[in-house]
């Protein structure tokens, strides 16, 4: 994977932790004051799962969850549809195959997110129907229609927060928070799409803070900032993060039809860390990216495939930066730029998953740790 650095500032070594109360809650921080000036995002491979003779198994249009179990197995969540969810070991031999079965009782459809559920287990989400799977893969209990996204998150506790917004009783809301039986504790917050600086905008991620029980932090894609909430619906403040001169604020999401146009930059994930720290993922232009003077239709059939021209554009299309930010005063400790579409973050703290396809369309999933390394 290349890599190019931009900045790499703060510190390797995390110093003293201090704890700042918060509405009454204890949010463990660290000092705002970097330690190391020579430190730089460094990933350490955990898992490798995908083969050769593994390749009809992850398919080349492969778009699903991933997550690590207490035992380093690697899960895979099914995609396309019709696919089942994979578990591997983390030296990429096949253990266990979960199939999309249909649609009763114990069964799974297509599973197209997966995060970690307490006592070692899996929520599954399959559309508007959310499973709590066993480590064998064993179906629990389930609930259907209540949930709107791929990305819910539950917390150590097992209360999960779904951030795609929808509406409650005629009211639209941005987050809404079920207890560790999936029940609806209740529903908060305005959705992104009426804020009247982006009318357009999705719903940004969320992640649990492990220092601080019910709250999290949470973005806005067209927003270089945090967010943190509580579980009982109190925004509590919004962090501005400093000094990115890759990400320029915008108010409404640019459609990807007109290839001419510059790609927008976006704020794509978040993990809190313990200690204090928090990951943040964003995408911007591509160095490699040009414009081309075309446009794409607004839609085409299914599964036909783009011309080998636009291909090439949209590899070129974004790069992403990751960002270690101390989310109390917005300072990026350290950051990092990747010419590679394929690292997205997982549903947990510090690890990642970098999507690789050969030119045979055999896929490999390699799992990553992140950590801090001093540049020598």
């Amino acid at each position: 994977m290349q890599i190019r650095s931009l900045v790499a500032v703060g510190l390797c070594l995390f110093g003293s932790l201090c704890a700042a109360p918060l509405h009454g809650q204890q949010v463990t921080q660290v000092d705002a004051t970097p330690i190391c000036a020579e430190c730089r995002i460094k990933f350490d491979t955990i898992a490798v799962v995908g083969s050769l003779a593994d390749s009809v198994l992850i398919s080349d249009t492969w778009s699903g969850g991933v997550l690590v179990l207490e035992n380093g197995h690697v899960v895979v969540g099914g995609s396309p549809m019709g696919a089942p969810t994979l578990v591997f070991e983390p030296g990429g031999s096949l253990v266990r195959s979960i199939p999309a079965t249909g649609d009763g009782p114990g069964e799974l459809r297509t599973v197209l997110g997966v995060t970690p559920f307490p006592d070692d287990r899996i929520l599954a989400v399959q559309g508007d129907r959310v499973s709590v799977l066993d480590r064998l893969g064993v179906v629990e209990f389930e609930a259907r229609g209540i949930f709107r996204s791929n990305t819910v998150r539950a917390s150590p506790e097992g209360r999960v927060l779904d951030p795609f917004g929808t509406s409650i009783d005629g009211r639209e809301v941005r987050f809404r928070l079920f207890d560790d039986s999936l029940r609806l504790e209740r529903a908060f917050g305005t959705p992104p799409s009426h804020d009247s600086e982006c009318s357009n905008c999705r719903s940004g991620s969320v992640s649990w803070v492990p220092d601080a029980p019910d709250t999290f932090w949470t973005t806005r894609m067209n927003r270089h900032e945090l967010q943190l909430w509580n579980a009982r619906g109190d925004h509590l403040r919004t962090v501005q993060i400093e000094g990115a001169d890759w990400f320029e604020p915008w108010a409404e999401q640019q459609l990807r039809r007109d290839l001419s146009q510059r790609p927008q930059p976006q704020i794509r994930g978040v993990q809190a860390v313990s200690g204090g720290l928090v990951w943040v993922m964003g995408a911007t232009a591509a160095e490699a990216w040009e414009p081309m003077d075309r446009t794409m239709p607004r839609s085409r059939p299914v599964g036909e495939p783009l011309p080998p021209e636009v291909e090439e554009y949209f590899s070129n299309y974004h790069d992403f930066v990751l960002q270690l930010v101390n989310p109390m005063s917005g300072v990026v400790v350290a950051e990092e730029r990747f010419s590679d579409d394929g690292l997205f973050m997982l549903p947990q703290p510090g690890l990642f998953r970098l999507r690789r396809q050969d030119e045979y369309g055999v896929v490999t999933l390699y799992i990553l740790r992140a950590r801090l390394e001093r540049d020598r």
